[in-house]
Parts: structure tokens; C-alpha cells; sequence
């Protein structure tokens, strides 16, 4: 046969890349060609990209090849133009497919809302406030807090959000044969997937290293790239603490988390006594150093700038998971069965913390006090509490992350309910045409974990995959994966020597601008060297790679890295079908309570941050995901992918069904999943530089004693809460890893001066998470529950504290603590600033660290998840069929 070659397209951002360059790898190992294709600025800073035969690797420019121009991030959308990859593909007679890197949940809510077909409130206009709650069949209602915050129309993001969204969604919609592969599991998301599915959309996740998921891939421990340095001591760190005894602590790799709410945080671990570890993100040294010298740990838990969240997910001694609830984070939260606390932050996380707390019950949400928009330390606590102690509460979330962790186990196994990502290819693979995948990232660790990893399933799966993103972005990818069929490549976005100061709403224009032009390029110059592209895959921002796709008539696919919930909430807002609140304007406040079929009610703090009017990204976020949305309903044959699985979001799928949706999640390395590539144990791409020191320091811990302790690779966590984060995990005296970003080596000094641990936790720059979530040390995860965060918890069986700051994180808690019961949310005081305190997240870290029943509870429910995980990667699983189906599909 005729080999298939993916190009896989990101931005390089960490929860873009992660997801997307796993499934990369996937489908590399699956015996595809795929080359990963980021802009040439974002690919200077991918590191440790992973070699594997079949992966290439390429960027196309996006109009900034020497670094991010200081413009709009709306006007950069518009200069590279990422939904346009299905546009592109369209153009050049070429399949694409949108790789969903949210959840079903989220996807759902961006087709409600953009949907043409459903008549959604933002199909035609961004002018317009929502209305809440936002209704999806079968969901609690979404109130506004519930949906993601770029919706909203206070949301900075909303300008060039909702447009890029809506352009998504319709992009799927006018396309007679979408694909839309989307980073989660069948039984994950079943509502979401059912109500998307008429966009062809097919779950292929969890989109996780295979180490941590199936085992296929022994080697496949990380998702390939990180952006972000990752500290190497926490691994002996978590090996010295007693099993589910650490509260991890991340809140991604984008967020920026205000400082009052990392001290909330900070005091609330402290106050709990329970050994902690937390990802503070730093890019320079002298912030590495500040922190260790702010954050006085006195050794009860452990500071690092970035980690293998993976790894950390699946130590033994991680018992929750305090996390922004992003799709990824929530995502790997739910495979590692780690329970959640989310405190989302923005974006899809408010979804995200919906489902985890309402509709999976793998977590809790960390209330906000409405003040500053900071979850306190007595908030947080209180999830803490919850998590890690032995109530009723925290027992049922446990039973709840395991239920999910093994229905993601299960969904990629060999046999399960659906297909996974591996056959993204025919089931007959060997008398299929092979497929060249091109699969777009932005440069940004969260996209791209659950897209690289998505590249590399579908290159293992025997199709040729180019994973690319922008040049500028291309430049800081470290340790890309090097597997057989994977390529890299990247594509202008008109900031190749770097990031321009300039509004991200602008940037966005400019992304799309220039973007489709280079798109267009790059396929071109594959095919004139024998790969023609046969499918275009794209992640959120991109809408416009849908509209390339059909200028030149190639499939595409949209690939949800959020979670099916949220999702489900953008199609609520967005579909035209549905007439979404946000369906023709993004002027408009949205009604809450939002109400989704089957689903708990979604308030205002429930939904992803930027779809509400206040938030600062709303202006540009909310646009885009009406663009993604109506796209889709636009699209005849609409394909969405969405890194979850079947098991974990079931109801958010069977509201995404009309759409499409296609559940291929988790989107994590093999190594931690179906275990097929023991090999692929990262997404195999950081942004971001690792310690090196970590996993030592995990091995000298008790199993399930160490609280891991992330926010992700974009969220920056306020000092303020980072204290309350650090205090809580000295105050509980439980072990912690924390990571805390830094990529300047001052910065990481610093942090060591700050942090008086004395032993009790350890603070690095980066990690590998899922090493981290899957080490038996890990008790908990304190995250900001980005979707990558919540879904590698969920499949390393690691229960989370949320502790969102913004996107979809809020939603991601809210299914983690609500509906999954794998974690709890760390309520945030209003009055302080929006900063958890730290009796909220001792409170937390007691729940999910201790023996009482709600911390058993949702031990038993992250295990539950994480076995439902394994399960659909396997072969016959929900996530192993779903992504043959797609493959069938092309």
C-alpha cells in the first residue's frame, strides 16, 4: 500500500503541542508518515523532539519567524490563520482533519454556539452576550463560569476567539466529509460525542505516551517536546513519599497564575501538611531562585519550574492533582487516576472542572472568591481535604478516577469499543493508501502534548505524519520524537525571529493571513516531494486550516484539545443550529445557569473563562470558537477529533454527536497508556527545559504520599497564590513536587533561595508530568486543570485539586469534582483577590491525601477512569476504533 502521510499542525504551546505530537507519534508507530509542523519561531523552541521512524518534523512560517511580533493575539490568528488548514486542504483536493485538543464537553458548547445548522447564538456574530445556563442534552446546565472564558464577551480572548471558533465549527460544517479527531475517550465523553456526532467527529484519545497508557511503547514515557526546562530531582523526591501522599500542583504551560493566588495555594499546602509538588513555571534562572527563596517549604514540598506531568501523574505517591483543569492536564489526571482540585484559569477550564467535579466526579473545583478572582487557602484546603482524606466524598472520587482511568485504559486496548488512534488509518491497513497527515499545532506546550502525540499514534499506525507549527515557535521545541513516519516542518506566521508586541487578538489575524499562504506552501512542497498531503489536522486557533482545506479540496480534521464538555459548551454557545447565545455576536452576556443534557448546572465559574464578556481574551477567543464551531456546521462532513475517551465524557459526546465528533483520547505516550511503545514515554516535545533531579527524590517517597503540584505551561500563578499554594503543602507537612516554570537559570536560583523547603518538597522548572502523575509516589495533583492535566491525572489514576485560572480549566474541575468525582475544586475567595487560600487547599489536599470516605471515594473513581482509559486505547477500544473509523473515512 501506499503509505499515508499526515502533516499534524500545532501551535508551540505546550498543551497544543502535547496532545497533537502524540498523536504524531500514534500514528507514525501505526505505520503512517507524519510530519509535525509548528512556525518556524515556535519550532527554535521545541526540545527533545521524538525520533521515531515515520515522524518528521517541519514549520511553516506564520509572519514572525524571528519571534512573536507584540501584536494582538487575535491579529496573529488572522496573520496565521489556523482554522484555514482545512481551507487549505479543501483548495488542494486534500483530507484534513481537526484535531480537538479540549474536550467533547468544550467542542460541544463551541458547536452549540457556532453551529450554523443549530442556529448558535455566535454563528453569525461575536456581538452578542450569551445567555445562561447554557443547555446541553443530558449535562448539568452551564452557567457562565461553566463554559470556556473566551466565549464571554468580557474575555480578553473573545475579540478573536469567537471568530476563529466560529470559523472551526463552520468549517466542519460546510465540509461534506468532516473529520474531527478529538483528544478523549468514548466513555469519557459519551453525551458530548453523541451531540457532536454529525461532525464526524471520533475520539482517538487519551492522546498520552503509550508507557503511561496501553504499554505498547515502554519508551514512549513522554509526550517528545516540552518548551519548558524540566527539573530532573523530583523523580527521588516522589520516591521517598508514601503512596498517594503528594499534592501535584500545576496549572499548565500557559497560564500565567497571579501571585496572590500561588501564595493562597502555596499556604493552603502548607496548612495541610501534606507533602507537595508544584509546577511554577519559570523561563529564567534568576525566577527559579526567587521562588525557592520566597516559598520557605521547610521540606514539605518541592518546587520545580517544569516536570513530566506524565510521570508525576503516575508516581505511586501522587494522590490529587491541583491543576488549571486545561483538557491535557485534566486529560492525563484521568488516565493516571489522579484526582483533580481545579482552580481554572482560563479558556476551556471551567468546562473542563465542570465535568470533573459534576459529571465525572474525578475532582473537585476550587470556588473562587469573586474578589480578584483568587481561590483561597481555606478553599483550597477544603479540596485538599477532600481528595486526599478518607470521607465519603473523596472515597467516591478515587472509585471515580479509577473507573476512568480504566475505561481510558480500555479504550485504546486492542478489542475495545473503538478503534484507536493507531488505526487513524484503515482497519485494513495494508490495503489502504497511506494517509500523510499534516497536523497543526500553535507552539504552546498544551496543544502541542495532545497533538505531537497524536502525530506520533498515527505514524505507529502505519501513516506518514508532519507535524508542524509556527517557524518562531519550531525554533523552541527540544527532543522532538524521532519515529518512523513523523516529520516536523513549520510555517510562518509573520513572527519568525519571535513574539511581537502585539495583541494576541491581532496576532491571530495575522496568524491566518499569513499562515494559509505558508500552509498552502508547505503542502505544496511535499507534494513535490512525493508526500502529497492527504488530511489536514488542525487545533484550536486554527479554524482557517479548515477553509484551506476545502479552497484546495483536502479532508480535514479538527482536533478538540479541550475536553468533550467544554466543547459541547462552545457548540452550545456558538452553533447556529442551536441558535448559540454567541452564534452571531459576541456582544451579548451569557444566561447562566448554562444547562447541557444530563449534566449538572454550569455557572458563570463553571464554563471555559474567556467566553465570559470580562475576561481579557473574550474579545478574540470568543470569534474563534465561533469560527471553529459554525465551521463544523458548515462543513457537510465535518471530522473532529477530541483528546478524551468514550467512558470519561460519554454524555458531552452524545450532545457533539451531529457534529462528528470522534473520541481518540487520551492523547498521551504509549509507554503510560496502552503500553504498546514502551519507548514513547514523553509527548516528546518541551518547550520548556526539565530537572533532571525529580525522580530521584520520588523514589525516596512512600507511595501515594507526594502532592504534585502544577499550572501548567501558559497560566503564570500570582505570587500571592503561589504562597497560599506553598503554605498549605508546608502547613499539611505532605511531600510535594511543584513545578514552577522558569526558563532563565537565575530564575530557577531564585526559586531555590525563596522556598525554604527543608526537605518536606522540592520546586523544578519543568518536568516530564506524565512520568511524574504515573510514579507511585504521586498522591494527588495539584493543577490548574488544563485539559492535558486533567485527562494525564485521569489515566495515571491521580486524583486532582483544581485550582484553574482561566480557559477551559474552570470546566475541567467542575467534571472532575462534579461529574467524574476524580478530584476536588479549591474554592477561591472572592474577597481576596480570586486567590485560593490556603485552608481551602489544605482542605483539599485532606480530602484527597486522606483516609476518609469522599477521598477513597475519589480514588476509587480515579481508578475507575484511569481503567477505562487503558481500556480504550486498547485494540478494539473506543478511542483504537474511533480513530480507524476516521481513517476509514478519508
Amino acid at each position: 500500500m501506499k503509505q499515508h502521510h499526515f502533516v499534524i499542525i500545532s501551535l508551540t504551546a505546550q498543551g497544543h503541542i502535547n496532545p497533537t505530537l502524540q498523536l504524531a507519534k500514534n500514528l507514525s508507530r501505526a505505520g503512517a508518515r507524519c510530519t509535525f509542523v509548528t512556525t518556524v519561531n515556535g519550532f527554535r523552541k521545541l526540545n527533545n523532539l521524538p525520533s521515531i521512524d515515520g515522524l518528521f518534523y517541519a514549520s511553516i512560517s506564520d509572519g514572525n519567524d524571528d519571534g512573536a511580533a507584540k501584536m494582538d493575539f487575535g491579529d496573529y490568528l488572522k496573520q496565521l490563520k489556523r482554522a484555514w488548514v482545512a481551507e487549505v486542504a479543501r483548495e488542494i483536493n486534500l483530507p484534513s482533519a481537526f484535531l480537538v485538543i479540549q474536550s467533547a464537553t468544550a467542542f460541544a458548547i463551541y458547536h452549540h454556539l457556532f453551529s450554523i445548522n443549530n442556529n448558535g447564538v455566535y454563528s453569525s456574530t461575536s456581538e452578542i452576550e450569551l445567555s445562561f445556563p447554557i443547555k446541553l442534552p443530558e449535562f448539568p446546565l452551564f452557567s457562565r463560569d461553566d463554559i470556556p472564558s473566551f466565549l464571554l464577551q468580557n474575555d480578553p480572548y473573545s475579540s478573536f476567539m469567537i471568530p476563529v471558533m466560529r470559523e472551526h465549527i463552520q468549517n466542519l460544517e460546510h465540509d461534506p466529509n468532516p473529520r474531527v479527531l478529538i483528544n478523549i475517550f468514548d466513555k469519557l465523553e459519551e453525551k458530548s460525542l453523541k451531540i457532536l456526532d454529525k461532525i464526524g467527529i471520533c475520539s482517538i484519545g487519551p492522546l498520552i505516551p503509550s508507557a503511561f497508557l496501553d504499554g505498547n511503547e515502554l519508551e514512549d514515557k513522554s509526550f517528545g517536546c516540552d518548551l519548558f526546562e524540566k527539573s530532573e530531582t523530583y523523580c527521588q523526591w516522589l520516591d521517598s513519599k508514601p503512596e498517594g501522599s503528594v499534592v501535584y500542583v500545576a496549572f499548565g504551560s500557559v497560564a500565567m497564575v497571579k501571585e496572590e493566588q500561588k501564595e493562597e495555594v502555596l499556604q493552603s499546602l502548607m496548612e495541610s501538611e501534606m507533602p507537595f509538588l508544584w509546577v511554577i513555571r519559570s523561563s529564567k534562572e534568576d525566577d527559579k531562585k526567587k521562588n525557592d527563596e520566597i516559598y520557605g517549604l521547610n521540606g514539605k514540598g518541592m518546587i520545580v519550574p517544569w516536570c513530566s506531568q506524565m510521570e508525576v501523574l503516575f508516581h505511586k505517591s501522587i494522590g490529587c492533582f491541583v491543576s488549571h483543569c486545561g483538557w491535557n492536564s485534566t486529560l492525563e489526571s484521568t488516565v493516571a487516576g489522579v484526582p483533580l482540585i481545579g482552580v481554572p484559569q482560563l479558556s476551556d477550564q471551567m468546562t473542563n472542572i465542570k465535568m470533573v467535579e459534576e459529571v465525572w466526579g474525578t475532582g473537585v473545583r476550587a470556588r473562587v472568591e469573586e474578589e480578584g478572582g483568587i481561590v483561597k487557602r481555606e478553599e483550597l484546603k477544603r479540596c485538599l481535604e477532600v481528595l486526599m482524606g478518607d470521607g465519603e466524598k473523596g472515597n467516591e472520587i478515587r472509585r471515580n478516577v479509577k473507573k476512568y482511568r480504566d475505561l481510558a485504559m480500555e479504550a485504546v486496548k486492542v478489542g475495545g469499543l473503538r478503534p484507536t488512534i493507531a488505526v487513524f488509518v484503515f482497519s485494513n491497513i495494508s490495503q489502504m493508501k497511506q494517509h500523510h497527515f499534516v497536523i497543526i499545532s500553535l507552539p504552546i506546550q498544551g496543544h502541542i502534548n495532545p497533538t505531537l502525540q497524536l502525530a506520533k499514534n498515527l505514524s505507529r499506525a502505519g501513516a506518514r505524519c508532519t507535524f508542524v507549527t509556527t517557524v518562531n515557535g519550531f525554533r523552541k521545541l527540544n527532543d522532538l520524537p524521532s519515529i518512523d513516519g513523523l516529520f516536523y516542518a513549520s510555517i510562518s506566521d509573520g513572527n519568525d525571529d519571535g513574539a511581537a508586541k502585539m495583541d494576541f487578538g491581532d496576532y491571530l489575524k495575522q496568524l491566518k493571513r499569513v499562515g494559509s499562504e505558508n500552509l498552502k506552501k508547505l503542502i505544496d512542497e511535499l507534494a513535490g516531494d512525493g508526500h502529497p498531503v492527504t488530511c489536514l489536522v488542525y487545533t484550536f486557533l486554527w479554524a482557517w486550516v479548515a477553509e484551506v482545506a476545502r479552497e484546495i479540496n483536502l479532508p480535514s480534521a479538527f482536533l478538540v484539545i479541550q475536553s468533550a464538555t467544554a466543547f459541547a459548551i462552545y457548540h452550545h454557545l456558538f452553533s447556529i443550529n442551536n441558535n448559540g447565545v454567541y452564534s452571531s455576536t459576541s456582544e451579548v452576556e451569557v444566561a447562566f445557569p448554562i444547562k447541557l443534557p444530563e449534566f449538572p448546572l454550569f455557572s458563570r465559574d463553571d464554563i471555559p473563562s474567556f467566553l465570559l464578556q470580562n475576561d481579557p481574551y473574550s474579545s478574540f477567543m470568543i470569534p474563534v470558537m465561533r469560527e471553529h464551531i459554525q465551521n463544523l456546521e458548515h462543513d457537510p462532513n465535518p471530522r473532529v477529533l477530541i483528546n478524551t475517551f468514550d467512558k470519561l465524557e460519554e454524555k458531552s459526546l452524545k450532545i457533539l454527536d451531529k457534529i462528528g465528533i470522534c473520541s481518540i483520547g487520551p492523547l498521551i505516550p504509549s509507554a503510560f497508556l496502552d503500553g504498546n511503545e514502551l519507548e514513547d514515554k514523553s509527548f516528546g516535545c518541551d518547550l520548556f527545559e526539565k530537572s533532571e533531579t525529580y525522580c530521584q527524590w520520588l523514589d525516596s517517597k512512600p507511595e501515594g504520599s507526594v502532592v504534585y503540584v502544577a499550572f501548567g505551561s501558559v497560566a503564570m500563578v500570582k505570587e500571592e497564590q503561589k504562597e497560599e499554594v506553598l503554605q498549605s503543602l508546608m502547613e499539611s507537612e505532605m511531600p510535594f513536587l511543584w513545578v514552577i516554570r522558569s526558563s532563565k537559570e537565575d530564575d530557577k536560583k531564585k526559586n531555590d533561595e525563596i522556598y525554604g523547603l527543608n526537605g518536606k518538597g522540592m520546586i523544578v522548572p519543568w518536568c516530564s508530568q506524565m512520568e511524574v502523575l504515573f510514579h507511585k509516589s504521586i498522591g494527588c495533583f495539584v493543577s490548574h486543570c488544563g485539559w492535558n492535566s486533567t485527562l494525564e491525572s485521569t489515566v495515571a489514576g491521580v486524583p486532582l485539586i483544581g485550582v484553574p485560572q482561566l480557559a477551559d480549566q474552570t470546566m475541567n474541575i467542575k467534571m472532575v469534582e462534579e461529574v467524574w468525582g476524580t478530584g476536588v475544586r479549591a474554592r477561591v475567595e472572592e474577597e481576596e483577590g480570586g486567590i485560593v487560600k490556603r485552608e481551602e487547599l489544605k482542605r483539599c489536599l485532606e480530602v484527597l491525601m486522606g483516609d476518609g470516605e469522599k477521598g477513597n471515594e475519589i480514588r476509587r473513581n480515579v481508578k475507575k477512569y484511569r481503567d477505562l482509559a487503558m481500556e480504550s486505547v486498547k485494540v478494539g477500544g473506543s478511542s483504537h476504533n474511533n480513530l480507524n473509523e476516521f481513517l476509514e473515512s478519508l
